[in-house]
């Protein structure tokens, strides 16, 4: 009778082990979830750049920008699900390059724009202190300073400095969102590793890059030129012979 309960206790002490040991396995090899992007809005709002926005307080890269900064922030996850990466490749580098091609506009330089009209206001602002300072030299300030019927404008009103550019501001707002959207999107783009799910968009990615690099700012023709190189490296022959023909 003894000999078997302790027979009984050791397979039941068995039975146990195993089913723990079966349940640990099974919580180990769970597969690890990828995190899947909602595309459809995203690309929506990736558009929506080329359309002005009536929302008081944004510009009409407000949408585009979020939408920009999500993608880059969950790209590195996506990219090492294979089924995501293709997923995200056909939903996504159509609407990437549209928006790099004709979304925004980094050609002529904004810069050089902003540059002139700050340069016109300066002188404008320039000229109108000296006109106050000849004046008061000349006198003319107290006499201007007399009211005609009881009504006239004091110095310190005409010495105040002219009103904000508000179209100089709006367009230096425009410029640095554009910026931003397109440094956003290059760098989504240099964490998409150069395997073969992406060998099949190689020569759409390869042609992207070089407009690029044929028209945009110095730190985002660097990582196109970055990219070029990385793709001549992994599809030698075939992006590579594309592009030059």
């Amino acid at each position: 009778a003894a000999g078997s309960t302790t027979a009984a206790a050791a397979a039941a002490s068995t039975n146990t082990t195993i089913t723990t040991t079966t349940s640990n396995t099974t919580t180990a090899a769970a597969p690890r979830q990828s995190h899947p992007l909602d595309y459809p809005p995203l690309r929506t709002a990736l558009l929506s750049c080329s359309s002005v926005t009536t929302i008081p307080g944004q510009t009409q890269y407000t949408a585009a920008l979020t939408a920009a900064q999500t993608i880059r922030d969950n790209v590195s996850e996506i990219v090492h699900d294979p089924r995501q990466y293709v997923v995200f490749l056909q939903q996504l580098l159509p609407v990437f390059g549209v928006v790099l091609s004709t979304g925004t506009r980094p050609t002529p330089p904004p810069s050089a724009a902003a540059a002139a009209a700050a340069a016109a206001a300066s002188a404008a602002s320039a000229a109108a202190a000296s006109a106050a300072a000849a004046a008061s030299a000349t006198g003319t300030s107290s006499a201007t300073s007399t009211t005609i019927g009881g009504a006239g404008a004091s110095s310190s009103e005409k010495d105040a400095p002219p009103p904000p550019n508000t179209a100089l501001a709006a367009l230096a707002a425009s410029e640095t969102d554009q910026a931003a959207l397109r440094s956003l999107l290059l760098e989504t783009l240099t964490k998409c590793p150069r395997n073969a799910i992406l060998r099949p968009y190689a020569t759409q990615y390869l042609g992207l890059m070089m407009d690029v690099l044929g028209k945009d700012y110095e730190d985002n023709a660097l990582m196109a030129v970055r990219m070029v190189f990385d793709l001549h490296k992994n599809y030698r022959g075939g992006a590579a012979a594309a592009a030059a023909a």
